[in-house]
């Protein structure tokens, strides 16, 4: 070979060397500016998306006018907001699909029935329906003993019981 197909071997070996490091630097620019616009996979989600639908929209209406209700200074309000409360939650496993007779026809044939027809729940799908059957409890009291004064804590007690039912199953 002569010295010019070697200067010239060399010359465009550099030259697409440069062209080369060139065209990395100018990718790896192009990568890094457009980062912030890549989609944001994630392969286990952290927050299934809930949807909202008439019917929950309604139940987080209702839920909200039950709270405003057990906030007035009145013995029989309290006691409306925690039947109502109840009569919610029965309304919502009914929705659900898990049991087609009444909350209170379960528990007038038997107070074991209702814990059943309550455990039957919790036992794979619901942790909070232990605290749905303490305030079940309380509900059945004012219902059954006219004479019976739930205390202020009672009441906010059995309430934040049913809210955490709601919160698990999404309607609030």
């Amino acid at each position: 070979m002569n010295d010019t197909t070697i200067f010239l071997f060399d010359f465009f070996r550099a030259f697409f060397t440069i062209i080369d490091i060139l065209l990395f630097v100018f990718i790896i620019a192009m990568i890094s500016m457009s980062w912030k616009y890549r989609p944001n996979f994630k392969m286990i989600p952290e927050e299934i998306e809930k949807t909202y639908t008439l019917g929950t929209a309604i139940l987080r209406e209702h839920w909200e006018a039950i709270i405003m209700k057990s906030k007035i200074d009145s013995l029989e309000s309290r006691k409306s907001a925690v039947i109502q409360a109840d009569k919610l939650v029965e309304d919502v496993i009914r929705r659900m699909g898990f049991e087609k007779e009444s909350m209170a026809t379960k528990e007038a044939t038997s107070e074991a029935g209702m814990f059943e027809l309550l455990q039957s729940l919790s036992s794979e799908d619901f942790k909070t329906v232990d605290r749905v059957w303490d305030a079940h409890k309380l509900r059945s009291k004012i219902v059954h003993e006219p004479d019976f004064v739930p205390s202020r804590e009672e009441v906010q007690t059995a309430l934040e019981n049913y809210a955490s039912f709601l919160k698990e199953v999404g309607v609030i």
